[in-house]
């Protein structure tokens, strides 16, 4: 597992591959799911947000694809906004495991 520090910014996540890949999914294993996560990948100077990961209720994997809007990257960044984490914790970033395939 890893968790952010409970800080009042912006938390991220950021994934380098060994090459440039068409990624087709997502799993996110969470220790505390977040209100609201936003998948990323680069584009120009900035990231560009492909997908927005709001789990429901106690849900505890949230799968994610992609889909054609992802361009092959090499790297993809998962961003919690701040005051975006649990309910309880909305500071904290929390996930035990990220599968990307």
């Amino acid at each position: 597992a890893w968790a952010s520090q409970e800080t009042g910014d912006d938390k991220f996540i950021t994934f380098r591959l060994p090459k440039a890949e068409q990624l087709k999914r997502i799993l996110i294993y969470w220790e505390k799911p977040s209100a609201e996560l936003l998948v990323q990948y680069p584009e120009g100077n900035g990231w560009k947000t492909v997908a927005v990961v709001k789990p429901e209720g106690t849900d505890q994997v949230s799968s994610v694809k992609p889909g054609a809007e992802l361009p092959k990257t090499d790297r993809i960044r998962f961003l919690q906004k701040l005051g975006k984490g649990h309910h309880e914790r909305p500071n904290l970033l929390w996930i035990r495991e990220i599968e990307i395939y």
